[in-house]
């Protein structure tokens, strides 16, 4: 069973810890971050680029009419939190590209792997039908990823009818 081999590599334990440490500093260099519970992001409000686009357009008017901004809203706050989104927008766009070839990589890999070693799977079902010591218990175990996939058995033949 040949494939496609799209995907060949290693990641050395120092690479990989190195970009553990590099996630790491990036967390720590965003210490504000916060983490919603599901039901607060599925009920939560979503901004698109249109209400970005409002949030700025808004704050412009704003500075061009302070007799019109109420003491109650804080346009510095408001600044604060325009500023950050903007800045997460930005470092959110930088890492979906990686997350993505991340993600790519990954299944592809898994997908490598599983693909190619369904050969080894069904020499090993071929050696426990001939009874290949070891083989039977090997199958059975690597049988259960399969499970309801039971040979369909042959009906026995018909019998006469007196």
């Amino acid at each position: 069973m040949a494939t496609q081999n799209l995907v060949s590599a290693v990641i050395a334990p120092a690479d990989k810890t190195a970009v553990h440490t590099s996630i790491q500093s990036i967390a720590a260099k965003l210490p504000f971050l916060i983490s919603l519970t599901n039901d607060e992001r599925k009920g939560g409000m979503k901004l698109g680029d249109k209400s970005v686009a409002f949030i700025a357009k808004a704050i412009s008017y704003a500075h061009a009419n302070p007799t019109l901004v109420p003491g109650y809203v804080k346009l510095a706050e408001i600044e604060k939190d325009y500023n950050l989104q903007k800045d997460l927008i930005d470092i959110q766009q930088w890492l979906a590209g990686l997350l993505q070839k991340i993600d790519d990589t990954q299944q592809e890999a898994g997908v490598e792997a599983f693909n190619a070693i369904l050969g080894f799977y069904q020499s090993v079902h071929v050696a426990a039908q001939k009874d290949v010591p070891g083989a039977r218990v090997i199958y059975e175990d690597l049988s259960q990823r399969f499970p309801g996939r039971t040979k369909t058995k042959t009906p026995p033949p018909p019998t006469a009818k007196p």
